[in-house]
């Protein structure tokens, strides 16, 4: 039962994704929306803690996190952008990252290769992605607080760590596979 824990606090981002997917569609729900994203933050950081805690750590528990990862963000990125609250070139781009990173994943896995944890390139693509989203929110709610530049500015790093941490990622799957 104990290492189930772990793995139910991270599928909790998966029914998030779904819940905030569905009341991103209404502007006047950004706080709610921005506790619910807070409520999957902690799942995210809580998950992997817990498990190292339980000393239930498992070759599951390490590729599951991660994909409930890239569900969530899809998941809300597709909501908003149809909102129009994110670009489609954005969408696209993030959306790319993720389906082509968990097929070479899922290429290495199937390979032999079980250990296959993140890059923390990987993990400021994914803060900054969850900062930008958030901060979307936040510029519904308070739009004299978080202005249209502040936006512009967390969008470019999030391009940036996009090609970066996808640059890192390739790398390190031409790396494996050559040895």
């Amino acid at each position: 039962m104990l290492f189930l824990l772990p793995n139910l606090l991270s599928f909790l981002r998966v029914i998030l994704a779904v819940i905030i997917s569905i009341y991103a569609q209404y502007p006047d729900t950004a706080l709610l929306c921005l506790y619910l994203m807070f409520c999957a933050a902690i799942s995210d950081i809580g998950d992997g803690a817990l498990a190292r805690f339980l000393r239930v750590e498992s070759d599951f528990g390490r590729m599951f996190d991660p994909t409930c990862d890239a569900f969530f963000l899809v998941c809300l990125l597709s909501s908003m952008a149809y909102a129009n609250l994110v670009s489609l070139p954005l969408f696209t781009a993030i959306v790319l990252r993720y389906v082509i990173l968990m097929v070479l994943h899922g290429h290495l896995y199937m390979s032999g290769y079980r250990n296959i944890g993140s890059l923390w390139l990987g993990k400021c693509c994914a803060f900054s992605c969850f900062l930008f989203l958030a901060m979307t929110f936040a510029s519904l709610q308070w739009p004299a607080v978080v202005s249209a530049n502040f936006l512009y500015y967390i969008e470019m790093l999030v391009w940036a760590l996009l090609f970066l941490s996808f640059s890192d990622y390739i790398n390190r799957y031409i790396l494996v596979l050559r040895s």
